[in-house]
């Protein structure tokens, strides 16, 4: 079925509204040309002295240019109607035929069938054809062949017979085949128009199929980019879960060390710090009451007890106010080049006694000239309960050796017992507050287990580390890094 373009498409717009007014100021430019083109021909004309020929030339060439200034003005005042073409054909082929017919009253009665004018009839189908109109084609195609023939045949009888013989197709017969050959060029002009409305409405089509494909890819990309968004916003919410969820579970996890950790304190605080003072205040009242009824070695080994559990005491109460500070952040760290000899050798006059009693002997191994960069009061705790701990869980006769050397920018100090050993399921949990070990001493001495946990947490706020090595029934080795006596 033939496809018929809707009244209000945009070709037929562009055709009958657009095309047609410019293909309307082409003519209007080949109509300013002919007038140069005549004008010359009067200047000729003149020079030859042919001036009433020249003269009725001017006719022409003013209506001429009086029908383009008409134009001119319509086109400033961007009023174009319909009607203008019809009537710029009119006046086009009128003056044409008007032109070939004087010129054949001045010079040769059968100009009006073989002067080269007429070929400009031609040109004025093909101008027709510009307007995009088939219409205007059909009328201006009448039209020229109306006026051909009828300034030929006005003139006909006023033409020499013997001139028509002499030259070809100028009787009626050829004026006929001339006139057939220009109705045979405007019926193929017709389909001028039409074949350009065909490749408007292609290029339309095309161009329709374009913007819908950039349509389509548009609203795709849209949705790309909406999706890509709705992701990324999924992936930030899920990170931000993540996050939160992490966030939450540290703070379960702190949360939980802290009961852990006011459970153990307050285990220290009723028991372990509690049973000390309660010793003291037994055997100090018991001196109290009964220490003129007492044997000397009596009252001297209750005096004994006394300091050794008094001394017991502090040192778990240091080692408690220790701990405090450092778990509210109030421990200052304060590094410095500490000689290690001096600390020992004080630390083993602290706990010679308790040792004494239990036959274990001491002995420092450490060279005067040996330095570790540290905090000195921290370092104090460290060589304490390390010492402490080795007495406590080192049987009678037993020894606790305390060493020390220079390796590849460290300092090592090394505290080695001959005690009973740590299982490797203990040594897991011996520095774990929650788990932290607190068994018995070899001499059923007591503990909170505070100390070991005090003392990797002190040795790493000092930028050291912590080793052991032990087995059951073996004794212990704590092995203490720290930097060198520069800091390095």
């Amino acid at each position: 079925m033939k496809r018929v373009l809707p009244a209000d498409s945009e070709i037929l717009h562009y055709l009958y509204q657009d095309g047609g007014i410019h293909g309307e100021k082409i003519a209007m430019r080949f109509r300013w040309l002919l007038v140069v083109l005549i004008f010359l021909l009067i200047i000729v004309m003149f020079f030859k002295g042919q001036v009433r020929e020249a003269s009725w030339s001017v006719i022409p060439v003013s209506i001429f240019i009086v029908y383009n200034v008409f134009l001119q003005l319509m086109f400033r005042m961007g009023k174009i109607p319909y009607w203008i073409r019809y009537m710029s054909v009119f006046v086009d082929v009128s003056v044409l035929s008007l032109h070939i017919y004087v010129y054949s009253l001045l010079f040769s009665e059968l100009a009006v069938s073989v002067t080269a004018s007429i070929f400009i009839y031609h040109i004025l189908l093909f101008l027709s054809v510009l307007r995009y109109d088939r219409k205007l084609v059909i009328f201006a195609t009448v039209y020229t062949i109306f006026c051909f023939n009828l300034i030929y045949y006005m003139r006909y009888p006023d033409i020499d017979k013997s001139l028509i013989g002499m030259v070809v197709s100028s009787d009626p017969a050829g004026h006929f085949y001339k006139s057939m050959y220009m109705a045979m060029f405007g019926i193929m002009l017709l389909h001028i128009p039409r074949l350009v409305v065909e490749l408007i409405r292609r290029q339309e089509g095309i161009i329709a199929d374009k913007k819908e494909s950039e349509v389509k890819l548009m609203l795709e990309t849209q949705e790309k980019k909406f999706l890509e968004e709705k992701l990324s916003y999924e992936q930030e919410v899920n990170i931000e879960l993540n996050e939160k969820n992490d966030q939450i579970r540290q703070q379960n996890e702190e949360l939980q060390q802290l009961v852990s950790t006011r459970d153990k304190l307050q285990s220290v605080i009723s028991h372990d710090l509690r049973n000390p003072l309660t010793v003291v205040n037994s055997v100090s009242e018991t001196l109290a009451d009964h220490s003129d009824q007492m044997d000397p070695e009596d009252v001297h080994k209750a005096i004994r007890v006394i300091h050794e559990t008094n001394a017991r005491g502090l040192i778990l109460l240091d080692n408690l106010l220790n701990w405090s500070r450092m778990q509210t952040g109030k421990i200052r760290i304060v590094p410095s080049s500490v000689p290690l000899n001096p600390v020992v050798s004080d630390m083993i006059i602290l706990f010679r006694e308790g040792a004494s009693e239990k036959g274990i002997k001491l002995r420092c191994d450490i060279n005067p000239q040996i330095n570790a960069w540290c905090d000195e009061d921290t370092f104090r705790t460290i060589v304490r309960n390390l010492i402490s701990n080795a007495i406590k869980f080192t049987p009678r006769d037993g020894s606790v050796a305390i060493e020390a050397e220079l390796t590849e920018g460290e300092t090592l100090l090394t505290v080695r017992d001959t005690g009973v050993g740590i299982s490797p399921a203990n040594q897991k949990r011996l520095f774990a507050l929650k788990e932290s070990l607190s068994n018995p001493g070899t001499a059923n001495e007591k503990g909170s287990g505070l100390g070991l946990s005090l003392v990797r947490e002190f040795i790493e706020l000092n930028r050291g580390r912590l080793e052991v090595e032990s087995a059951e029934g073996k004794g212990s080795i704590f092995r203490v890094f720290l930097p060198g006596s520069h800091g390095t």
